[in-house]
């Protein structure tokens, strides 16, 4: 994929954030470029810059990035950046991994805020999802021309979810997803540690996860969702991992 760099870029700091400390960052490639929809911290924007497979925002962890000083989660940004017309045709060609969007978002906080940073890796306590030993699977294989049902709200890296309530216990209907997805899902609700995919399963699906019943007088925080209802279970293992260590970041330069 070839390395694309912005022709112009907007970072303009947003005097009174609607939600402070709120991290909108989506890959939000446009066809001449890049926004941040509404605001985003830096913190957001290099870890969408440097993490090519975190899957979603949902994966990211405070863990993940050292040496942030204050103001980099803190203050939040309007980003509005370009891309040269004679770069319009490679730009908009499909990029899967979004590549070519991390490229320039790391060419633009260089430029910007000086940024340098390397990467180290530590051992750290993580969950593994992965099949159950002897399990039915119940997910079916999501076509990919059939649109989702109505009341889905569709998400920006996968299909869709939809929240399902009956008799007995509240569920969540996932639609057209990926395992990868899944486990961003596991990380930011419910899991007190990253959820690393090891099912094997590459294909998109269509499946229901329910809700293990709250007890009353159980742990709060306790684990809320009863994956060996699907045929998935997580192993608590140690495991090592990717961190980005900032060694040098100014806030932008303006404009």
């Amino acid at each position: 994929v070839k390395k694309l760099a912005f022709d112009t870029v907007s970072i303009k700091p947003i005097e009174k954030p609607d939600f402070p400390y709120f991290d909108a960052a989506q890959p939000q490639a446009t066809p001449d470029g890049y926004r941040s929809i509404p605001q985003q911290s830096l913190w957001a924007t290099i870890m969408l810059a440097y993490y090519e497979t975190s899957g979603s925002p949902l994966y990211w962890r405070k863990s993940m990035l050292s040496g942030a000083p204050p103001w980099l989660m803190k203050n939040q940004y309007a980003i509005d950046a370009r891309i040269a017309p004679e770069d319009l045709g490679a730009w908009q060609k499909p990029d899967p991994d979004r590549s070519m969007l991390r490229s320039a978002l790391q060419q633009m906080l260089k430029e910007r805020c000086k940024l340098v940073l390397h990467r180290t890796t530590t051992v750290q306590p993580v969950y593994v999802l992965e099949i159950k030993q002897g399990a039915k699977l119940k997910l079916r294989e999501a076509d990919p021309d059939e649109v989702l049902p109505e009341g889905v709200e569709h998400m920006a890296y996968d299909g869709g979810l939809k929240e399902l309530k009956d008799l007995d216990r509240s569920s969540v209907g996932f639609y057209k997803m990926s395992m990868n997805y899944l486990k961003s899902f596991l990380t930011a609700f419910g899991a007190d540690r990253p959820v690393i995919d090891m099912t094997g399963l590459k294909a998109r699906y269509d499946f229901v996860l329910p809700r293990l019943p709250r007890e009353e007088d159980g742990p709060v925080g306790a684990f809320p969702w009863d994956l060996e209802s699907i045929g998935l279970t997580l192993k608590p293992i140690k495991a090592p991992l990717e961190t980005l260590v900032i060694d040098h970041i100014e806030e932008p330069s303006p404009n």
